[in-house]
């Protein structure tokens, strides 16, 4: 808890962030530039010193050191990975409320659902291609009826495939 205490005094300040030799990590909410933040702090990394926050707009970005950012990309892994969760299921739930109107538990059953198509996106995404062994996909998403679709187009020998994932909503 003291490192979240101390990374977000840190994060009132201001601070210049000099270009050279450094990696940058943009458009973080409050949030998530504060678990950034007390992850470094927590890792042994000096605010000011490893890394600095600075604002651009309404969001937050860090200029971590590249010796320190080593360290930091597990965590910025994850909140990639947290990011693409969110996204998809908001996606599932706007279409849910659509459908069949407000109820209960229906947001966790979204993020549910997300994190599935998540975890085969991630797959197919990662997977090399069964044609040619070639990597690199172009996609795109979508919800119909009560399933989510991953239209597939392989950069390497132009193959496509389609993904179904099936959503199922309890009806209270």
């Amino acid at each position: 808890m003291d490192h979240v205490r101390r990374a977000a005094r840190f994060m009132e300040r201001d601070v210049k962030v000099k270009g050279c030799n450094v990696e940058f990590l943009d458009s973080l909410s409050y949030d998530e530039a504060l678990l950034v933040c007390a992850y470094m702090e927590k890792a042994g990394f000096r605010a000011g010193r490893d890394y600095g926050v600075y604002r651009c707009g309404s969001r937050y970005g860090l200029a971590i050191r590249r010796d320190c950012y080593a360290k930091a990309i597990p965590l910025t892994r994850d909140l990639g990975k947290a990011k693409c969760v969110c996204a998809i299921a908001l996606n599932i739930l706007e279409h849910w409320r659509s459908k069949m109107g407000k109820a209960s538990g229906d947001v966790y059953e979204a993020v549910d659902a997300a994190f599935r198509v998540s975890r085969v996106r991630d797959r197919l995404f990662s997977s090399i291609c069964p044609n040619c062994g070639g990597h690199g996909v172009m996609a795109r998403e979508g919800i119909q009826g009560d399933s989510y679709f991953i239209y597939v187009k392989r950069v390497c020998c132009k193959r496509r495939e389609t993904i179904k994932i099936l959503l199922k909503q309890q009806i209270p």
